[in-house]
């Protein structure tokens, strides 16, 4: 049985393109500003060996999200970390 709280859970990425979704309107954004920034440039996804102290190898995965370069270079870097997914 799914609760009211899990029902209303959104993603990090979900989250943000709703304040986005609300700012742009509320600045009057050209509608093709908007289109442009909504959307993620790319989205890389890495998965990589690593040997353990103990001689096991596990695989790690990692995300990089890129937005929009209009302005100059992507800045920010890889995240590597047991709660990250795409969308945190």
């Amino acid at each position: 049985m799914i609760t009211k709280l899990e029902e209303k859970k959104q993603s990090m990425y979900d989250t943000v393109l709703n304040q986005f979704e609300k700012t742009a309107d509320l600045m009057g954004l050209n509608p093709n500003i908007k289109k442009i920034l909504g959307l993620t440039n790319n989205e890389i996804i890495v998965h990589f060996p690593v040997k353990m102290d103990n001689g096991e190898v596990e695989i790690f995965t990692g995300y990089r999200v890129q937005h929009n370069n209009a302005l100059g270079p992507y800045k920010g870097g890889l995240r590597y970390h047991p709660t990250v997914d795409v969308d945190a």
